[in-house]
């Protein structure tokens, strides 16, 4: 009975740090003075659980771990990340352009790159964003073999609210991420 009690009370400690983590980074209803707030319980619990690994963290943790209660119990449902596009436009010597966008060759690729986005636009470090974009861009690149230059654009969609769907607009997608890459080894080839 002690055992099932303190699981339960770990599970619900996890649930309470998972419930302050989203409360202090993600937009809510409550006002934004109270983040503060959410971060102070997000780090008090965090303490309790010892994921700082002082006192007894490591054997707190294990047994969170070996449960599978160390995330995913947070009351809300996982964070529905926005609708994200990235467009490829690749420019040859000729100067037409071709554009394309990221392919991918499973679903569970696709769930793949549609955490990737989301965890590019959540990364604030320009340079690691450039990085990262890179790496997503190697394959199309790879395709486009005679581009020496290629932006890369991404953007987040905008829906539009009843009334203005009712007045026939659409989604759309506004950059937040531009980056231009020139590809000079190819230039030295032409």
């Amino acid at each position: 009975m002690a055992i099932a009690g303190i699981h339960l009370i770990l599970t619900s400690l996890v649930s309470l740090r998972d419930t302050c983590a989203i409360f202090s980074t993600a937009r809510t209803l409550f006002p934004p003075s109270f983040k503060s707030a959410w971060k102070s319980g997000e780090a008090w619990t965090e303490a309790v659980l010892g994921e700082g690994g002082k006192f007894y963290g490591g054997s707190v943790l294990t047994y969170l771990h070996a449960a599978g209660i160390e995330s995913g119990y947070g009351f809300f449902a996982p964070n529905v990340p926005d609708n994200y596009k990235m467009i490829f436009d690749f420019e040859f010597p000729d100067g037409h352009h071709e554009s394309d966008i990221p392919v991918v060759s499973s679903e569970t690729a696709g769930l793949r790159l549609a955490g990737f986005m989301d965890q590019l636009a959540d990364t604030a470090y320009a340079p690691l964003q450039e990085a990262m974009v890179r790496v997503v861009s190697a394959s199309a690149v790879a395709r486009h073999i005679g581009a020496t230059k290629a932006r890369v654009a991404v953007g987040v969609a905008r829906l539009p609210n009843p009334t203005e769907y009712g007045r026939g607009e659409r989604e759309s997608y506004d950059p937040f991420l531009v980056f231009d890459f020139t590809f000079p080894e190819r230039e030295n080839r032409q």
